[in-house]
């Protein structure tokens, strides 16, 4: 340790090529090589000065592909709140974007306005469109009146996604033949945010 004054010295060496290292923690260390030291002499290092070190951070980034689902058979597709904030569509209508989404076909003009109340569902996997289900947090999203319609409206802000069960699903989602269109809206949080 060097004293309050930041010198130092070693006595009674004997003869050779000594390496000196200078460390203390926070700092970059100092490593002085082939000092040669004669017998009977003195030598000097002269200043050493020490640089703040810098924190050594290891980041790893692990990069993988697309898991294979093995726990379920499901054949579905999945809309992400990315892809609905990023796509425009008229109305602001969920169900249009479902166009975007493999095996999916509407019959009629989707652009067209109402001729009833909520909106037309699509055929989805080659099934009618009268046997599609639609939930919106797990609640019935379809017309009482008949199952081609949905007709529980909600912002495209407050999805969180969107997932259309194509065939092979659940006992639990067995309420119709078609496809079963679930969507799922956000969590609150403890923070002011929205959109205009």
């Amino acid at each position: 340790m060097s004293n309050e004054r930041g010198e130092f010295a070693f006595f009674a060496v004997p003869p050779g090529s000594y390496a000196v290292k200078v460390e203390l923690a926070g700092f970059k260390p100092i490593d002085r090589r082939n000092n040669v030291l004669n017998a009977s002499g003195q030598l000097d290092l002269g200043r050493l000065q020490l640089d703040i070190g810098s924190i050594s951070e290891v980041v790893i980034v692990a990069s993988s592909g697309a898991l294979v689902e093995t726990k379920n058979s499901d054949y579905s597709d999945l809309l992400t709140s990315t892809q609905i904030a990023q796509i425009q569509t008229k109305g602001r209508d969920v169900v249009n974007l479902l166009r975007l989404l493999p095996g999916v076909h509407y019959e009629n003009d989707i652009e067209a306005m109402g001729d009833s109340f909520g909106s037309q569902l699509p055929n989805i996997g080659g099934q009618r469109r009268t046997w599609n289900q639609v939930t919106v947090d797990g609640l019935n999203g379809n017309e009482l009146s008949g199952t081609n319609r949905m007709n529980s409206s909600i912002n495209l802000d407050a999805i969180a996604e969107v997932k259309v069960l194509l065939n092979t699903y659940k006992a639990e989602f067995g309420h119709s033949a078609g496809a079963n269109i679930e969507i799922v809206s956000k969590s609150g949080s403890n923070e002011y945010h929205g959109s205009g």
